[in-house]
This record gives C-alpha cells, structure tokens and sequence, in this order.
C-alpha cells in the first residue's frame, strides 16, 4: 500500500490539518505523526494555533472528515491529541463530523481539561463520530487532562464504535478507555482492554465510564482492565440519567477487590446473554433498577459479593453465580439491602461467608444476604454454600421479605440454619421447596420472625419456634424430623425422603428427583402449574420442586430405582 507521511518540519511543532466551515477533507493511505498545537509562544502566525494534535475539526458549519487507512501517533493537543471535534455552532449538521475507517490511533497525548473532557486520543464535542475497524492504542492524558485515556465524547449526538480495538490507554481519572458525558454511545464487536486509570485517590472506570449518556453495547469484550483507586469499577461505570444495555458481552476482571461494573443513580440498566468472570466478576447496583437475562458470573478469589445491591432493584431470569474461591463477610453472590430482588431461575454454588470480629453480621448468608429488602426466588437451586454462623444458603432479616418457590437447597452448611435463617421481624413463604442434604445443623431457622411452608420437603432439623418464631403451614408439606413438623392439612413424617442426589434432571437447574417409592409423591395440593424443571404438575401433585412425571420412570438412573 502506497502511504503519505505527513509531519512538521524540525523546530515547528503545530497542528497538520484544521477542517474549517464548509470543508469537507478525506484522507487515504496517510501517517500523522508528531503533531502538537501552536501558541503565540512557540512563533505561530494568527490562524494556525488550535487546541488539536495532528487534526481538528473546528464547529464551524458543515465541517466533517472521513479518514480511512489513516495512521496517527505520537502527537499531542491540549484536548484530542490526535484528533478534536469542535461543539457545533449551529446550522447545517452533516451525517457523520468524523469517520475514522480502518486506522490506527496511537502513542498520542492530551494535555489540557478542556471541559472535564481531555481525550488522550480522540477528544469529541459536537455532531455524530464513527469509528470502524480502528485501533485505539497507548494514547493517555497528562498533566491537567483528566478523562477519556482512549475516546472522550461531551455533548456530542452520538458516538458509534464497530469492530474495533481500544486497548492500553490510560487517563489520570475516568474512562482509561472511553469516557462519554450526554453523548449517545454506541459499541459493536469491539474489545476493550488493558486501559486504566491512573489515580489511586478518584477515579472510575477503567475500560468504560458514561456520564448521563445513554449506552448500547452488543458482542464486545472488556477484558484486565485496570483502575487504581480501590472499591471503584475497574471495567465499566454508568452513572446518571441514562440507560446502558449490555448484551452478548464477556467481562473478564483480575482484580479481586474491586467491582468490575458499577451502575450508579441511572434511569435504566440491562444486561443479557453475557458472562463475567475473573477475580472481580462483580457488579455493584445504587439507586438504579437493573435486568439480567441469561447471565453467568464465576468470580474466583474475590472478597466482595457478585452481585451488590444498595437501595436498587433487580428483576433476573436465568441468573447463574458459582465461586470459585475467595470468602465474603456476607451473601457472596448478592448482598441486598433496602433493595427488590426478583430472580426466575437461577443457581449460586460455591459460595462463603466468613465471619469477622467485630462485624455482627458478617458469616451470614452464604450465597444470599438481603438486609431491610424484598425477595422472591422461583426455579433456583442453592448447593455448597457456606456461612460461618447463619444461613448457609440464605440469611433474611431487618424487615424483609422472602418468597419461594419451585426452588431446591443441598449440601449447604452453616454454625446454624444451613438452608435459611430467618431473623429480626421478616417474613418468608416456601411453597413447594425441596430442602435436603443437611451437614449436621439445622436446615431453617426462624428468630423473631414468620415462617409459612405449603407442599415443601425439609430433610434435617429445624428451629422454628425459637424466640418468638412464629410458623404456619399450608399442607402438603413432607419433613423428617418433629423439630420441623407443622401440623397442616396433609402435612407428614417420614424418616426418609427417597430422593436420588443433586443433578440435571432435565431444566436449567440441577434437582433432587423423587425415586418411584418416595413419600413425596402425590401428597400436595395447590401446587404451581408447573415444576422446577419447567415440567406440568399433576393432580394430586407431588410435594417438593420437582414433580416426578412419566418420563423420568428410568429403571438405572443411579443403580436399581426403588
């Protein structure tokens, strides 16, 4: 490819090329490089100085510039070191004041805070930017530019990024990556990575931070990026005003104390189809509701809850969170409160609470904590969770609320309440609940609180009566100890539950099937229409989360069926 090289001759550092009203520049197969502002100081002539590094586009009417296979590097503005989009001073818009096709953009530096937006690379205020098939790379700010190490867009329309790289940058205190400010903002197929901010006492965002902007991004990757100023989202921070949607994305976050996603004050967040993962896979949640649909979190070694709501709501469906190492003080995959909490299918495993002296309610709710908050779980399956004092799957008080259903606890374990602990003036409602596997302490207890069992098991001992508890039943309920025992219509004892062990059974959850003689079958009333699995209850309907149908009639799903 035949390629221009463009750069000021030695001893005149100045800005290469200024789009005034009117004019309307393409450049092709062409390298800028080394390019920086002129002042009266450095012998500039009236009419060359501009705050731009190798090109500006002033907002001047119907200024605009298409670059494709353009290289730009090591040059530098007060804001925009390789390229600044002036605010638009009004008449005719043209489609696109920039598009940046096929180029590189890189090793440049912005200097100045030119309205809290520097843009060590790009620096947008006025009009509709694209960049496609374009790499942002190693571009930063110093001195007094702040914001947007890669991209920074304030008070533009809109801001679209397709099928590109933004990687490496850095800025001193929000948006390493991209920051945006009342733009629209737009990213498809791009990865983000390895940016970061550099201020260790404020800062947000290492990859990404929209400030009352509403943001799209679909099919794109965060992946180690990095913020220095601890208990801030080192990935991604959307605060204010806006909406941000998040779909087909993967988050990947190394940092282990520190959130990978923040949503702060927004009108609206939604995140489907995506995975995080890493020692930070973790979202953060502040007076702002928020949707999951089809997500996955695997946090290792992290110390903070996945999932951290604080006066927010959040609706998921198909939600799954396993730990993979690491200890929390309390509700490893969510920690609620004064919060609304509404999850259709889910499952936590893996998950711990430690307890920590001098902190009273660290070691409670091993996988769920929900303090002050109202919470409705239906299809979810809790297994290997771990508190040190209470709730090993779920710990509820201060005023909640809990309500249950189609849902299996196993093998979860705690000091007490291995299944639910139940305190402090909350109310709870399991409606056909399989709770089994106990670890050699109570599987639910209730303190100062009220407890309400319609066609549930419970396998293990319970405290149900203990300092003011109150309980009542709705029948149909299985359990195998007189500690649970609640005297209902069709409520009974049995020594044995007869179900096979925690697996897929068909569904999205793993499950405990009833085997063909178990006491659970045909002994509830009033059931959900459906099971669990998703499978059509009977009538008679059987007790418990799953519903045992024609069809898991297996004669060796684990050895002889019996």
């Amino acid at each position: 490819m035949d390629e221009t090289f463009i750069s000021p001759s030695s001893g005149f550092a100045s800005m290469a090329i200024a789009v005034e009203a009117g004019g309307d520049l393409t450049l092709e197969d062409v390298t800028l490089s080394g390019f920086a502002p002129m002042s009266s100081g450095d012998g500039g002539t009236s009419g060359s100085t501009g705050p731009g590094g190798a090109l500006w586009i002033t907002g001047e009417l119907g200024a605009r510039s298409q670059l494709n296979r353009v290289r730009i590097e090591d040059s530098e503005g007060r804001g925009g070191g390789a390229i600044i989009v002036s605010r638009s001073e009004g008449g005719f818009e043209p489609e696109f004041r920039l598009q940046l096709i096929d180029s590189i953009v890189s090793n440049n530096r912005a200097t100045s805070n030119i309205q809290d937006c520097s843009g060590g690379g790009i620096a947008i205020f006025g009009g509709h930017a694209l960049i496609q098939n374009t790499v942002i790379r190693g571009n930063r700010t110093v001195s007094d530019a702040r914001r947007g190490g890669g991209i920074c867009a304030q008070g533009a329309a809109a801001l679209t990024v397709v099928d590109s790289l933004i990687a490496a940058n850095a800025a001193e205190s929000s948006g390493g990556g991209i920051y945006v400010e009342s733009t629209s903002l737009e990213i498809h197929n791009t990865t983000i990575q390895e940016n970061e901010v550099l201020n260790s006492l404020a800062g947000d965002g290492g990859g990404l931070t929209s400030m009352e902007s509403d943001v799209l991004i679909t099919n794109s990757r965060f992946e180690s990026n990095v913020n220095r100023t601890s208990f801030t989202a080192s990935t991604l921070s959307h605060v204010g005003n806006g909406t941000l949607v998040l779909q087909g994305a993967a988050v990947v976050s190394d940092l282990g104390n520190q959130y990978a996603v923040s949503f702060r004050d927004a009108k609206s967040t939604r995140i489907s189809d995506t995975e995080f993962s890493g020692r930070g896979a973790i979202v953060v949640v502040r007076d702002t509701p928020l949707s999951m649909e089809r997500v996955s979190m695997m946090p290792w070694e992290a110390d903070l809850p996945a999932i951290l709501l604080r006066g927010a709501s959040l609706v998921a469906i198909d939600l799954f969170i396993s730990k993979l190492g690491g200890e929390t003080r309390q509700g490893s995959a969510i920690d609620a409160a004064d919060s609304v909490l509404r999850v259709f299918g889910c499952h936590f495993d893996g998950h711990r609470a430690v307890s920590v002296a001098g902190d009273s309610t660290s070691g409670t709710g091993g996988a769920l904590y929900a303090e002050g908050s109202d919470v409705e779980l239906s299809g979810c399956t809790f297994d290997a969770n771990t508190a040190d004092v209470s709730g090993g799957a779920i710990s509820l008080r201060d005023q909640s609320s809990l309500s249950v259903i189609n849902s299996t606890f196993s093998n979860n374990v705690a000091g007490r309440a291995e299944a639910l602990n139940i305190t402090q003036f909350s109310d709870a409602a399991l409606r056909n609940v399989t709770i089994a596997d106990p670890n050699g302490s109570t599987q639910v207890e209730v303190t100062i609180s009220t407890l309400t069992l319609a066609g549930s098991a419970v396998e293990g001992t319970c405290s149900l009566f203990a300092s003011g508890g109150d309980t009542d039943s709705l029948g149909g309920n299985v359990v195998t100890t007189e500690s649970c025992r609640v005297f209902g219509a069709g409520d009974s004892l049995t020594s044995d539950l007869l179900l096979h062990p925690l697996a897929l059974n068909g569904g999205a959850t793993p499950t405990h099937l009833p085997r063909i003689a178990s006491p659970l079958l045909e002994t509830g009333f009033s059931c959900p229409a459906e099971d669990q699995r998703g499978q059509p209850r009977g009538e008679p309907c059987d007790a418990g989360a799953v519903e045992r149908v024609q069809s898991d009639n297996n004669l060796f799903l684990d050895g002889f069926e019996w």
